[in-house]
């Protein structure tokens, strides 16, 4: 091999060389992108994972921290329309308060009518039964809760003490199935200004 040949056979190396060694460069680059991609990937379903288990952990605190509370608000408000256990309470308080009550009425009943939606909810369904919803309206704002006016009307031949009628209104607001009063209208007795009569209208809230 004469040395015309050899040089030419070294620089053919050297171009193989380079293009290799540019070859493994583009390679190795392209590579640890794909590297540095998985591992941003990783770190990033690390953190939603840490997020999440944080978020498990608060919705843990959160169900124990108003657990308390929601044994609360269901002892407040009914879970039943027992219409004959709020008449007797009713009568009660009016009882300790000197007060005669001659009726309690409730609004008609559409149990039995035609209606459009379904007698019984479909399965995993959060919609109580008619039966549950009948004479009753829906309170704005406050899912699962409904309102069940009452209308209440003291004795009109036994006026009672105008200070008696007071005490009756603030035991009905303190009661926990009479607990807002809607309208009142009151009559003073003819003979004694210091005696009256009364018709009322009361909301007794249920969550059935």
């Amino acid at each position: 091999m004469n040395s015309k040949r050899l040089f030419y056979t070294l620089c053919i190396m050297l171009v193989l060389l380079g293009a290799a060694s540019l070859g493994v460069v583009i390679f190795g680059n392209s590579y640890i992108k794909q590297q540095t991609q998985h591992i941003v990937a990783l770190k990033a379903e690390s953190l939603a994972l840490d997020e999440q288990s944080r978020s498990l952990v608060q919705a843990k605190k959160d169900i124990e921290k108003y657990e308390e509370l929601e044994r609360i608000s269901k002892s407040i408000v009914p879970q039943e329309k027992d219409q004959a256990r709020t008449v007797r309470e009713i009568i009660a308080l009016a009882e300790q308060s000197g007060v005669s009550i001659s009726s309690v009425t409730f609004p008609s009943s559409n149990l039995g009518q035609p209606t459009a939606r379904p007698a019984t909810p479909a399965t995993g369904s959060s919609t109580p039964p008619a039966s549950a919803t009948t004479q009753v309206k829906p309170v704005e704002g406050i899912p699962n809760v409904y309102q069940l006016e009452i209308s209440i009307q003291s004795d009109a031949a036994k006026p009672v003490p105008y200070q008696s009628m007071l005490i009756f209104l603030s035991k009905l607001e303190q009661n926990r199935r009479t607990a807002h009063i809607t309208n009142l209208s009151v009559t003073p007795h003819n003979n004694d200004r210091n005696r009256v009569t009364f018709n009322l209208t009361v909301n007794a809230y249920i969550k059935p």
